[in-house]
């Protein structure tokens, strides 16, 4: 059995996946990435403020230039060359993410909550310039290709996560989910 457990994170923007992602580095010393992380490095070259806008141009250039899967790719690249036990893909959004994902004994959860709480999250965190927009600006940001897809690749996750309750609720579930994963990933003893 290999050493490494890879754990992807499947989410809609607001919906905790980054939480989620800092309880496992905190209590498990996981090793994250996110497909953002690549894209934000380069970005950063060129402009002062990025938004969620210019990562979905992003995304859209690179894909159209070197192919679908392009960002999956180098993600999993990464993964393999990431020191450590737990290894975290936070951001599992395209099919090509879930592809990648799957060729290793992976586990993916995912991490929903209600629309309203969501777009309140991203509005109160200001990571990206464009997290002030409007709740019709918000949900349709969420019909772009790189978001389309997260509710779908959803329900392929081996587990979920309903991220309505307390930052207390959600540390919670992600330990009960942690505990199987770390039974599982040891053959069950």
């Amino acid at each position: 059995m290999q050493d490494k457990i890879f754990i992807g994170l499947v989410g809609e923007a607001g919906s905790g996946k980054d939480t989620v992602a800092k309880r496992l580095k905190k209590k498990h010393q996981a090793k994250i990435l996110t497909s953002s992380y690549l894209l934000k490095k380069a970005l950063k070259v060129f402009l002062e403020e990025i938004g969620r806008g210019d990562y979905i141009w992003f995304v859209k250039a690179l894909t159209k230039k070197y192919g679908e899967d392009i960002i999956s790719r180098a993600m999993l690249k990464s993964m393999h060359e990431y020191q450590g036990k737990i290894i975290v893909f936070n951001g599992v959004r395209l099919p090509s993410d879930y592809k990648y994902l799957r060729r290793e004994h992976s586990y993916l959860i995912y991490i929903t909550a209600g629309a309203k709480i969501r777009w309140e999250r991203t509005s109160k965190r200001g990571e990206k310039c464009d997290d002030a927009a409007s709740f019709e600006e918000f949900m349709a940001m969420h019909q772009e290709k790189t978001e389309v897809n997260v509710p779908e690749i959803g329900k392929k996750a081996d587990y979920f996560i309903k991220n309505n309750g307390t930052l207390e609720d959600l540390w919670e579930k992600t330990d009960k989910i942690m505990a199987k994963i770390i039974k599982d990933h040891s053959g069950g003893n």
